[in-house]
């Protein structure tokens, strides 16, 4: 996974999802192994699940701080995770079973439109920011 540099706890949640996308995409048939639980012992299976752990507290930790700074729509931040979990895993299955051919966007290849549709989640969670109104004098 590469870095990212931010300051900013959705656009990091964002870019977790990003990458898990680009990992499923580049390596399909991995993908498959650890996506479906039946194929693979998971208990036993410590290398896997360490990196489960490592994900799940970037982004525990990053809804945690998106929560304390007020960054996010919504207050269940549980949720909120279950549902870019959801959609990532999602698209990940839909482009590794071959359904772009018939649902990438116009214009767009099928990992693009993947990343899109991320992004487009990850800006429907954010609050958008409170303006103030200008004074008058």
């Amino acid at each position: 996974m590469e870095a990212v540099i931010t300051d900013d706890p959705v656009d990091r949640f964002g870019a977790v999802g990003a990458a898990y996308l680009r990992w499923a995409i580049r390596n399909p048939t991995h993908f498959q192994i650890i996506s479906t639980r039946s194929l693979i012992d998971w208990e036993n299976s410590e290398s896997p699940r360490r990196d489960n752990d490592a994900v799940r507290l970037l982004v525990e930790g990053a809804m945690l701080e998106a929560k304390r700074r007020n960054l996010l729509h919504s207050n269940d931040i549980m949720e909120t995770q279950i549902a870019g979990r959801a959609l990532v895993y999602g698209l990940a299955r839909m482009y590794i079973d071959g359904h772009f051919a018939q649902w990438a966007m116009p214009g767009q290849t099928a990992e693009d439109t993947v990343q899109t549709v991320l992004k487009n989640y990850i800006s429907s969670i954010r609050r958008a920011p409170v303006t103030l109104p200008e004074e008058t004098i």
